[in-house]
């Protein structure tokens, strides 16, 4: 990126990225007032997804929790970080009653890629209080 690109760079609140993300046709991604468009996924990463949900959601639906796939907000940090995580699992009595945005998963699976890999082991990674890798 340029200076010239660095400069230009608009900032937004959050309460304009939730509004901008109620008429968008694609996802995007907010992060401390820069919002960054979610790329397609592959084939493999939606199998992949796919199956971990296959597998968690018999599991946890009867405990009264839900199983929540890649177009569901995360805040992650509130008013600074918006993602969406390939999987989420919740089972917290707020996040059940949530429209958009889940606050307290129990489980927050990424997906990892070539073109993603950096974000997620660094940025994403370096936010979460316990990180298990398969």
């Amino acid at each position: 990126m340029s200076a010239a690109e660095k400069i230009q760079k608009k900032y937004i609140s959050v309460e304009e990225y939730f509004e901008m993300e109620k008429h968008s046709e694609i996802r995007h991604e907010y992060y401390n007032g820069e919002v960054f468009a979610m790329a397609g996924t592959s084939i493999n990463h939606n199998r992949i997804v796919q199956n971990l949900s296959g597998v968690l959601r018999p599991i946890f639906r009867p405990r009264g929790c839900e199983v929540l796939l890649e177009s569901v907000k995360l805040e992650a940090i509130k008013h600074f970080y918006y993602p969406y995580p390939d999987l989420m699992l919740t089972c917290d009595t707020d996040d059940m009653d949530a429209e958009y945005i889940i606050k307290k998963p129990t489980l927050i699976v990424e997906v990892l890629s070539k073109s993603s890999v950096l974000n997620d082991r660094v940025a994403k990674l370096g936010l979460a209080e316990k990180v298990i890798t398969i």
